[in-house]
């Protein structure tokens, strides 16, 4: 066991399912785990999802660094076992015993190696089994913007949380169980607007932040996202393959969507095209009409000099710019 300190855990224990705001990893994770699962906490602290897992018909073991938080929630747990996840390896702590879910309340971001505890995580799930984990999301909009002002300061609790040895982001994270040999087969988040006055975030004034900067942060969907929550299938299992397949079957609906729609691009190019030639081909007769015009205009014009009222016209102007001649001055 390591000897690194400990915080205290909030003692929510007395909350029930039904007073849970939906906008909480708890409620996040309880509706990705369902009923009557062998779970496996890891993280457990005092018990209080173990409780309310208990609510749904779960059994869970719990697994716990901090001795005192392990004692307590051994009244929620079908057992607890003390263990640090940086030193002891998953199969020697739990043995044989097989699980169809593996949770990891915001625990991954405190391990020094989250994508080798992933991996050993396989060897004691049930066929089919999953791993569901919440995770802070380090790109929430109020640490790049903290992050602008020259400021990245660790915490007590939240995003910027000083226990934390690793930070993800929604590309990360997903890069964190595909390497690690999962498919995440759902994905939610909890939101926090940016500017919310939380000790979850940093502190930020909004008058600081241009209109421009904060279009431009909100133009990421996930910018508001607090925490991702995923429930995630090994690769190697026929969930997983499932789940792979039905992933290659949406990717080719959309090529195929996509195809569809560039075939209808193309189509609507072309019919504009072709109706460029014919306004070209029309304006060319335009101008061959125009210039036969001018044309027969010049004709018309050299005719009438030509012709003898024409001449007798002129004679007449000359004759009288002599007899009425404009005056000088």
């Amino acid at each position: 066991m390591s000897d690194k300190k400990f915080k205290g855990y909030p003692d929510i224990t007395h909350i029930s399912k039904e007073h849970l705001d939906e906008n909480t990893s708890l409620a996040k994770i309880l509706a990705f785990v369902g009923n009557d699962k062998q779970v496996i906490d890891f993280g457990c602290a005092t018990g209080y999802l173990a409780k309310l897992l208990a609510e749904q018909g779960c059994k869970t073991v719990g697994i716990e660094i901090n001795p005192d938080a392990a004692k307590a929630a051994e009244q929620f747990c079908e057992r607890v076992i003390v263990a640090d996840l940086d030193y002891d390896k998953v199969e020697v702590i739990i043995g044989e015993q097989k699980f169809d879910v593996a949770i990891f309340g915001d625990v991954l971001e405190h391990l020094r190696d989250p994508w080798q505890v992933l991996k050993s995580v396989k060897d004691i799930l049930n066929p089919n089994g999953c791993v569901i984990a919440s995770i802070p999301n380090v790109a929430h909009g109020s640490v790049r913007l903290a992050l602008l002002e020259g400021r990245f300061e660790y915490s007590e609790l939240g995003l910027l949380d000083n226990t934390h040895l690793r930070f993800f982001t929604h590309d990360s994270l997903r890069h964190l169980f595909e390497s690690s040999g999962y498919y995440i087969e759902s994905e939610d988040s909890t939101r926090l607007p940016i500017f919310d006055a939380s000790p979850l975030t940093p502190n930020l004034n909004r008058e600081k932040v241009s209109d421009e900067l904060l279009e431009f942060i909100h133009a990421d969907k996930f910018s508001d996202s607090l925490q991702f929550v995923v429930r995630a299938y090994s690769c190697s299992t026929t969930h997983g393959h499932i789940a792979l397949q039905e992933k290659c079957c949406e990717l080719r609906r959309e090529m195929n969507q996509a195809g569809m729609e560039l075939q209808k691009t193309q189509a609507e190019l072309q019919k504009t095209q072709a109706e460029l030639q014919k306004t070209q081909a029309e304006l060319q007769k335009t101008q061959a009409e125009l210039q036969k015009t001018q044309a027969e205009s010049k004709q018309v014009v050299r005719a009438m000099e030509s012709s003898k009222f024409w001449k007798i016209r002129t004679a007449w102007f000359k004759v009288k710019r002599l007899i009425n001649p404009k005056p000088s001055g």
